[in-house]
């Protein structure tokens, strides 16, 4: 099997069980269940909160921590952050407990960043398309099995929402173990450059913008961490060349705001269900894991056909841009005034496929 291949291959197995998580489309009826009974209140703004805020603080970090440590130690890192998460959430019962999930939780998401650019640091850019699809096929998979599971424990009542934390934790566990595995990578784009990069960005600091492409799949010698005032400089003439460009700018604008919305929702939509479903005359049944092994396909389908489109960006990007975000916002319209499950349901779904179609035109 070939280098490329075999680290794609434990990149994506990697993926497919730190996305195993059945507990986690049905994870406010654990919180509002036996055996912890929170309120709604409590989740609503003690719990869920901090998660998102402090999830914004650590991607911030992660960057910075990925690219010093060179990607697997950081992955390591973050599996096992997930890992407690859900220790806690099945052995932890004080709200202090429960709170703390969130930070680690942030952390967990975080790690994506170290997980989707580890490929490229570590493989030829020959191959970037192929080990892209591997990576996200990885993700659709695992996020698929999760919902169809969970799904299926509390349709048939085979599991109750606390015993589905124990498939959770075994997923994270051996998640943990692979990650172990991955080989380590040798260069990152500002702490471990190369020689040969280096001369290239001094002689030329408009190609800095793209210099994360122009590292990779060379095989020239390393050299040591950079002087940190060398990193400062090499981040501030990215920045510079970003906020100079109409290309990225707005694009990158769009993304920031659309992707913080995104998670937002996908944070705080459980509990929206759940009231809807608490708010009728009888508890009704609840289909998230199906909810979500829905959107998670469809909007694999979205992103398949996107890519496959040729567009002219400069003419047509921001017309994309503000119809995306106009339509996004009447679905949170519908989905904020509904009392009909079903119809939350559908303007969720509809919402993942609009971002998830936007986001792959945009980057």
């Amino acid at each position: 099997m070939e280098k490329w291949l075999r680290v794609s291959l434990l990149l994506s197995i990697f993926g497919v069980l730190k996305e195993f998580r059945p507990t986690e489309p049905f994870i406010t009826e654990f919180l509002t269940n036996p055996p912890l009974n929170f309120t709604k209140e409590t989740v609503t703004y003690e719990i869920y909160p901090i998660g998102v805020y402090s999830n914004m603080l650590e991607l911030i970090i992660v960057f910075l921590v990925t690219d010093y440590f060179r990607y697997q130690p950081v992955i390591v890192t973050c599996a096992i952050s997930g890992l407690i998460v859900y220790l806690i959430l099945t052995f932890g019962k004080s709200l202090i407990w429960m709170q703390s999930t969130q930070i680690f939780y942030g952390l967990f998401l975080a790690g994506d960043i170290a997980y989707y650019s580890y490929i490229y640091a570590k493989v030829d850019k020959e191959h970037f398309q192929e080990v892209t699809s591997h990576t996200r096929s990885a993700y659709l998979i695992g996020r698929t099995i999760s919902g169809v599971t969970s799904q299926v424990c509390v349709t048939f009542n085979l599991l109750t929402y606390y015993q589905m934390n124990f498939l959770t934790i075994g997923g994270l566990s051996l998640a943990v173990l692979w990650s172990l595995s991955l080989p380590k990578v040798e260069h990152s784009f500002y702490f471990h450059r190369k020689e040969k990069e280096e001369a290239e960005v001094e002689d030329n600091p408009t190609i800095i913008g793209h210099s994360s492409s122009s590292i990779i799949g060379r095989d020239d010698v390393t050299t040591d961490a950079n002087r940190f005032s060398d990193v400062i400089k090499t981040m501030g003439n990215d920045i510079k060349y970003t906020l100079s460009s109409q290309k990225i700018i707005f694009p990158l604008i769009w993304s920031v705001v659309a992707t913080s919305c995104y998670y937002q929702v996908l944070s705080f939509v459980q509990l929206l269900w759940h009231h809807i479903a608490k708010s009728n005359s009888e508890d009704q049944d609840l289909w998230n894991g199906a909810v979500e092994t829905t959107y998670t396909l469809l909007g694999a389908v979205g992103t398949l056909s996107a890519s496959k489109i040729r567009l002219n960006w400069e003419k047509y990007g921001n017309l994309i841009c503000g119809i995306s975000i106009f339509a996004m916002a009447v679905m949170l319209f519908l989905m904020s005034q509904t009392r009909i499950l079903w119809i939350a349901y559908a303007t969720l779904i509809t919402f993942n496929i609009i971002y998830q179609v936007t986001i792959t035109f945009v980057k």
